[in-house]
């Protein structure tokens, strides 16, 4: 068993250890949902590695929480603690068939391991930040991190010129603003300007200070979102149902008695909401999160079943890698009828898509309402699209079979 623990940490190891250093190797990474990406980036390495054999994965998933852990605490350091963790057990092996006594090997390992810190600490030069004169200590740091790029560089050197050290910068293509006499404040769900609600939107409808439609325009009411609460993130479906339009049953009727937040907002697409994740989603630090999107990605963006799926699974990607320890559930997109009847057949290339990459990951469930609905899916709508009551019904058995509310 300890050499195939062994093998398995030696498949992962030796790609991410490639990526070391500046001049590091770039690995070459086949996905589902983005294709072919190139990365040097050591924990996206070894996340993208899965072994088949059950011992050899065990212990390719203890190399991968190394790295994950190295990025949470130090934001760096993941292919360094992923090559000292491969040379810490294999050297283990070699002195552990020499004693009966692992405890006291583990013991000395740690002891040493202490002695280790303490002269890196003791070796290690402090570079001063100084916003108004930042050094070229700074720029070369920002260097490294940008691989060798002048420009981005600068930029990198620029944004934190005005954050401060201390700042944190992110990068999207929307935001989450708060609209207070006149002012757009950007916010987060615990920002400091606002008691219990926000507006969101999304890029392409709010410009010059202005919103172009309100199409995007809703106010998020988080009172009483209890850190562990279900998180519930759609487009009108949700928001019919939270709303009851044209039902005899909202959705805080149907979950009486469960820590739930819903957050429906109609008209919109995966890429309005991966917009919001950071902004929005992370601070309820969910338990579970439901997701109802893809359907306009068809239907508004005319987008195919393919590129919808990769979008869905983008968004799902990207929840899971801000809410590591929240289960994730999609509602797959049901068939319609009528005016919107003709995209049924897109609406399963992105089913199929997104049910496929569902069985890579362990933390993505799929909730097959499409097929539950089954040929009488007419019955179970209002217009044509959205579900009536009989249809809720349905999406509610299906949440309480399937999670733990």
């Amino acid at each position: 068993v300890s050499q195939k623990l062994l093998k398995g940490i030696n498949k992962v190891a030796n790609p991410v250890k490639s990526t070391f250093g500046p001049a590091g190797k770039n690995v070459i990474i086949e996905t589902v949902y983005a294709g072919a990406i190139a990365t040097k980036d050591g924990v996206t390495v070894a996340k993208s590695i899965k072994l088949e054999d059950p011992v050899e994965d065990i212990a390719a998933r203890l190399i991968k929480q190394v790295a994950s852990k190295a990025v949470a605490e130090a934001g760096d350091g993941t292919t360094t603690s992923t090559i000292l963790a491969q040379a810490l057990y294999a050297n283990s092996l070699k002195y552990a068939s020499d004693t009966k006594n692992k405890n006291l090997l583990k013991k000395e390992i740690e002891e040493l391991s202490a002695q280790v810190i303490d002269f890196i600490k003791s070796h290690a030069k402090l570079i001063q930040f100084d916003k108004e004169h930042p050094s070229d200590e700074i720029l070369n740091i920002a260097k490294i991190s940008s691989n060798g790029d002048n420009e981005m560089a600068k930029t990198i050197l620029d944004a934190f010129s005005t954050v401060g050290v201390e700042g944190v910068i992110s990068i999207d293509e929307g935001f989450v603003y708060r609209v207070d006499n006149g002012t757009n404040i950007k916010v987060t769900a615990r920002s400091e300007h606002f008691e219990s609600e926000f507006y969101v939107s999304s890029k392409e409808y709010y410009e010059n200070g202005e919103f172009l439609s309100k199409i995007k325009q809703r106010t998020i009411d988080r009172t009483g979102a209890n850190p562990g609460t279900n998180l519930f993130l759609g487009d009108s479906f949700f928001e019919f149902w939270k709303n009851k339009t044209g039902i005899s049953e909202n959705f805080a009727t149907a979950f009486n008695g469960y820590d739930v937040t819903n957050i429906g907002i109609s008209a919109t697409q995966s890429k309005h909401w991966r917009s919001w994740v950071g902004g929005v989603v992370n601070d309820y630090e969910a338990k579970n999160i439901v997701v109802n999107i893809g359907i306009n990605d068809v239907d508004d963006a005319n987008l195919t079943g393919i590129q919808a799926g990769k979008n869905v699974v983008s968004l799902l990607e990207q929840i899971h890698a801000d809410n590591p320890d929240a289960k994730i559930y999609w509602f797959t997109l049901t068939r319609c009828s009528g005016y919107f009847a003709n995209k049924w057949n897109e609406y399963q290339v992105c089913n199929n898509f997104v049910m496929e990459y569902s069985k890579l990951k362990d933390y993505i469930t799929v909730l097959d309402i499409a097929s539950l609905y089954g040929d009488n899916y007419a019955s179970y709508q209002q217009d044509g699209l959205h579900p009536n009551q009989e249809g809720y019904n349905l999406f509610k058995q299906l949440i309480l079979e399937n999670i733990d509310l």
